[in-house]
């Protein structure tokens, strides 16, 4: 098995070297080298029947044989390419982030990002960030200096963990870190605003420690415990106007109290709302059964009228028949008087049915009037109850109009917070 594993290496390195014209065209970066998968297909057509392991180990043997790579040099395997970071000496690492695969063209990792977070991420991100704020920074019991210190190490370790929990491909693990530090990255400002955000509403709210931590941010010349000068960063926004922490406090302040209104405001508001609208659909349940009653009374009138003429048509008869047998002065003729008996048996049993139909159509227009009278109650009551709720949501909606601006200064002045939580002392 070894002399097949020399023979297939000797095949690759043939053709790698045959198409080092092609991998030249592939640096993105001074030290990054990303070989398509239409290259790779072809080193590929040697290693059939292998493992994917056995590939992978022959591959960056060959690789670092035919581009005589260090052995400092990075190999792996994405998104069905090679990416090769070559090794830069005395390359200036960022401290605060790990970079160790930062120069991974972006495109990459977002492949990646769309591989393992179809869905929104930051559902993801967001409740961790905000259990962190209750643990490891809590604004009520950490300092300026814990915070500067750390807040990006804890940061890293939640995206690392993200990142791990989801990435299963042996090969992908090796750019865990590039795609955590990508991720952070990417929502590094969407993090911090969380942060300035949280801490404001503290500080605004009383908290001590929370508003002495927000304080801080003043511009002041301090001297550490070398007795060396440094400046305390300022709160500046995005236009160079800078925010007195008194400011952002007051800012802070007038955002929830205005919340608030607007929060009480709905709970007066919403009863009426859902007490209207109940309200208005009973009345449209009362004209839905008023019209479903009329419809009845109509088909019942329909054949009641049918039944009432045949009646009088009976009792017509029965009168026309009893008129004739007047005419006889001794006995009425046994037909005659047959006739006359079952007539007369018919419209009696005739006439009790039509008092029923009598009685029951009385029945139904007492129904339909009750209703009526309802519908006109209602729509009464509706009346009152539609003039609460549209005071109530014209109190609302000025409320929410006067959040506006307020709104508009509070998320300038928590963006140049965010912005300030980043920063480090400035040496005077």
């Amino acid at each position: 098995m070894q002399k097949e594993y020399v023979r297939i290496l000797q095949k690759i390195n043939e053709s790698i070297t045959a198409n080092l014209k092609e991998i030249e065209k592939c640096w993105v970066q001074k030290n990054v080298l990303v070989i398509e998968k239409s290259i790779m297909d072809i080193f590929y057509e040697h290693t059939k029947g292998l493992t994917t392991p056995e590939v992978h180990a022959l591959m960056k043997k060959s690789f670092r044989d035919t581009l005589k790579l260090d052995t400092r040099d990075a190999i792996f395997f994405l998104n069905k390419k090679v990416v090769i970071k070559k090794f830069i000496h005395k390359e200036k690492i960022e401290k605060k982030i790990n970079a160790r695969f930062g120069s991974i063209p972006p495109e990459e990792l977002e492949q990646l990002v769309v591989k393992y977070f179809p869905k929104d991420i930051w559902s993801i991100i967001e409740p961790k960030v905000e259990s962190l704020m209750e643990a490891e920074l809590d604004f009520v019991s950490i300092t300026n200096k814990f915070f500067m210190d750390n807040y990006l190490k804890f940061l890293q370790r939640i995206f690392i963990k993200i990142v791990v929990d989801v990435v299963t491909n042996k090969e992908e693990k090796e750019v865990i870190g590039a795609l955590g530090t990508f991720l952070l990255r990417k929502h590094f400002d969407a993090i911090l605003l969380i942060m300035a955000k949280e801490l404001a509403a503290l500080a605004s709210n009383h908290d001590g420690t929370a508003e002495e931590f927000l304080r801080y941010y003043n511009g002041d010349t301090i001297v550490d415990t070398n007795k060396k000068p440094f400046i305390k960063p300022q709160i500046i926004d995005a236009s160079k106007k800078v925010w007195h922490p008194s400011a952002v406090i007051s800012m802070s302040l007038q955002h929830f109290q205005q919340l608030k209104k607007i929060q009480f405001q709905e709970a007066k508001f919403n009863p009426y709302k859902e007490e209207y609208e109940a309200h208005e659909q009973e009345r449209k349940n009362l004209e839905v059964q008023i019209k479903n009653l009329s419809t009845a009374k109509d088909t019942f009138d329909k054949t009641s009228k049918e039944f009432i003429e045949e009646v009088k048509a009976t009792k017509n008869e029965l009168n026309e028949l009893r008129e004739e047998a007047k005419k006889f002065q001794t006995e009425t003729p046994v037909e005659l008087s047959d006739k006359i008996n079952i007539l007369s048996l018919m419209y009696k049993n005739s006439y009790k049915k039509e008092e029923k139909i009598f009685d029951e159509r009385k029945e139904m227009e007492k129904n339909m009037s009750d209703l009526n009278t309802r519908i006109i109650n209602h729509k009464a009551e509706n009346k009152v109850m539609q003039a609460k709720m549209e005071s109530a949501k014209e109190t609302l909606k000025s409320f929410k109009d006067e959040l506006e601006p307020i709104n508009i200064k509070y998320e300038v002045s928590m963006h140049a917070l965010a912005k300030t939580l980043s920063k480090k002392l400035i040496p005077a």
